[in-house]
């Protein structure tokens, strides 16, 4: 069985909302400085179902991202 599961890097949901801005011309929520992203946590979940599949019939997993590699975190 080959798996595919697509992860995304989310702001840490624990920040205090406070802590945010909004970029209103992009339209984004701007995270804190110095604080990385996570995982969003369904796709850490994901990943996590796709390896009990894979230790129970065998296979692949390969998980994608989508990212700026110049931020450093992925």
């Amino acid at each position: 069985m080959n798996m595919i599961v697509c992860v995304k890097k989310v702001p840490d949901p624990e920040i205090p909302p406070g802590k945010f801005r909004i970029d209103p011309e992009a339209k984004q929520v701007i995270p804190p400085e110095g604080i990385p992203p996570i995982i969003n946590p369904y796709d850490e979940r994901a990943v996590e179902l796709a390896l009990r599949l894979k230790e129970k019939h065998g296979g692949k997993i390969t998980v994608l991202t989508l990212g700026d590699l110049a931020s450093g975190v992925w």
